[in-house]
């Protein structure tokens, strides 16, 4: 089977939620960090962009250590997520408008 090429131009990477305060609580969070850290080096070499979202920063923490130091680098924003629920229903996501940017 043949791998198609990545079309690099019509490529983002979200890194979304990888938080402090899931490092102790999520299965397999170094695995996690780890394929993330491989992720961002990966769309670094590539020039894809990259954008990171946190959910409620303030009570979770923010993006863990380790992929910190590569987003600083790298110049990439954080987006803190604000969502507003309602009977199962997201109404409300302002993270959406801060990707039409991209």
């Amino acid at each position: 089977m043949r791998i198609p090429r990545v079309a690099t131009d019509r490529c983002i990477l979200l890194v979304c939620d990888i938080q402090e305060s899931f490092r102790g609580r999520a299965v397999g969070m170094p695995l996690v960090i780890s394929t993330a850290k491989l992720m961002l080096d990966s769309t670094a070499i590539l020039g894809i962009p990259t954008i990171v979202s946190e959910q409620y920063p303030k009570g979770l923490g923010s993006t863990v250590p380790e992929l910190k130091s590569n987003l600083l680098q790298r110049m990439v924003s954080t987006f803190e997520k604000r969502q507003v629920w309602r009977n199962d229903h997201l109404i409300y996501d302002a993270i959406i408008p801060n990707l039409t940017s991209f």
